[in-house]
């Protein structure tokens, strides 16, 4: 895993903007969060698109129930890359999220996503890095309700509609929904039972480099694969011709736990499964 550090320079930057006796007030306040955020969050890097599993239907989340965060402020960092738009086909948007961005002309390549639960919400603060200005820009802080914060009637695409409040409506909700369903997303994984927490200190950092330049700590997410037999391979059946992969998925337990079933690559004939390393797996004894 590759440790971004985008909080880090975002960080700096605010450093920086609070040294200058000409900052606003309201400007000077904003920075002097996000710098605070950076210190005290718990980080974690999210794969290309911010999308650990994509469940479009969030099932592992229960709007009825209050929404948790596992830190008291969390940090999510990821890259957009975007995707191949077809020439003839305009870019649109799926619940406010670019369907198509091509990499050479995605303006906000890196995201950053602050959280943290504050009167019965979970209040959201979003930075993004703006390649044509080379700059990192923060947006308005809004807030998603702890409960009722999606709307399962209405959908786009086969996701639900996300509630949230808006601090200032000078920017459009699309502009927010990308980041928020992140966390969501983000959150929704670790609804299951078998899904931990676990630290990731970066690689080739020995002490003097990290003397010269700090790294920050992230953590991962570990998911407990059970064993079915002593490969650790999965079995399948007659139902298994040819050889496909079994897409990951959450799964609901009679007793209301949820749980994670890894990805497995079902092989032609004798039904030997492989289990795809996407994530970092621990075998549960």
């Amino acid at each position: 895993m590759e440790h971004l550090n985008y909080s880090r320079q975002i960080a700096k930057q605010c450093m920086a903007m609070l040294a200058k006796p000409s900052i606003d007030p309201e400007t000077r306040k904003i920075v002097s969060d996000v710098a605070h955020f950076h210190k005290v969050s718990t980080k974690f890097v999210l794969p290309n698109g911010g999308r650990l599993y994509e469940d479009k239907e969030l099932r592992a989340l229960d709007e009825s129930m209050p929404l948790r965060l596992p830190y008291p402020y969390l940090c999510l960092e990821y890259p957009s890359i975007g995707q191949d738009r077809p020439p003839d086909k305009p870019i649109g948007f799926v619940n406010g999220v670019p369907e198509y961005e091509q990499e050479n002309s995605l303006v906000a390549p890196k995201r950053v996503v602050y959280a943290r639960e504050q009167s019965s919400h979970i209040v959201v603060t979003i930075a993004f890095w703006a390649r044509d200005r080379n700059v990192w820009c923060i947006m308005p802080e809004c807030a998603i309700p702890e409960t009722g914060y999606l709307d399962r009637g209405v959908t786009f695409s086969g996701r639900p509609s996300i509630k949230a409040a808006f601090k200032t409506q000078q920017l459009p909700i699309s502009d927010y929904m990308d980041e928020i369903g992140a966390l969501l997303c983000f959150l929704n994984v670790l609804q299951c039972s078998n899904v931990h927490v676990t630290r990731s200190e970066p690689k080739k950092a020995g002490r003097n480099i990290k003397a010269a330049l700090p790294f920050d700590t992230y953590h991962v997410l570990t998911i407990d694969v059970p064993v079915k037999n002593g490969n650790g391979a999965a079995t399948g059946g007659h139902r298994s011709p040819r050889e496909h992969l079994r897409r990951g998925h959450i799964r609901r337990l009679a007793d209301s736990r949820r749980i994670w079933v890894n990805a497995t690559v079902v092989a032609a004939g004798r039904g030997a499964g492989v289990v795809k390393k996407d994530y970092a797996l621990r075998y549960a004894s």
